[in-house]
């Protein structure tokens, strides 16, 4: 109530004053609306935290992969290696290290 007079009264002012009061009363609503989140913003928050617990204790694994997924995962892998004849290559599971070598020029 004290913001919308405020709010009112600001408005016949120049618009410097007015932009300067008001930036601090919004910034102050929002802080004040973070902390009364709504329920379902509270449970997707606790989701993210979960996982992200999930995924810090599984070292970088798939998080509650289990023996299925890792027998697909290791026959996708045997078919492109079979594919694109990557033996010699190394691991597919990692980006391919590349290294240039500048021409020799003669001068």
């Amino acid at each position: 109530m004290l913001a919308n007079t405020l709010r009112q009264s600001l408005c016949r002012c120049r618009p410097a004053v007015y932009a300067q009061v008001l930036r601090p009363l919004s910034s102050g609503a929002a802080v004040q609306a973070a902390e009364a989140a709504d329920p379902i913003q509270k449970l997707f928050l606790d989701n993210i935290r979960t996982y992200s617990k999930k995924s810090q204790a599984s070292g970088g694994a798939p998080v509650d992969a289990g023996k299925d997924f890792d027998a697909k995962m290791k026959a996708e892998i045997d078919k492109l290696t079979k594919q694109y004849s990557t033996t010699t290559k190394g691991d597919l599971t990692k980006f391919p290290e590349f290294t240039f070598e500048d021409p020799k020029l003669q001068v």
